[in-house]
């Protein structure tokens, strides 16, 4: 399934090609700064299954935004990776 999708993605000049391993982009500094504040403050535990209600939300509002559509952060999940989304 995967393949598939990738085959019909490779080569499009505007498809960020994220669905094999990891991307090539560093991760940005905000995002390793937040990090290492979540990990100092002991969010070092497993979560929600879905994900923490809070992103979940913002996803939600984004998404809305996006798409002058709303979007209901119930139908907002947050997984690891694409594959574990897939399951």
């Amino acid at each position: 399934m995967i393949a598939e999708v990738a085959m019909l993605g490779m080569g499009q000049p505007d498809v960020i090609p994220l669905w094999f391993g990891e991307g090539d982009e560093p991760t940005p500094s905000f995002i390793c700064e937040a990090a290492a504040r979540a990990m100092a403050a002991g969010e070092t535990f497993y979560t929600f299954v879905l994900g923490i209600p809070p992103l979940r939300a913002a996803l939600a509002r984004y998404e809305t935004g996006l798409h002058a559509k709303p979007v209901d952060a119930g139908r907002v999940v947050v997984t690891s990776s694409g594959m574990q989304g897939f399951f």
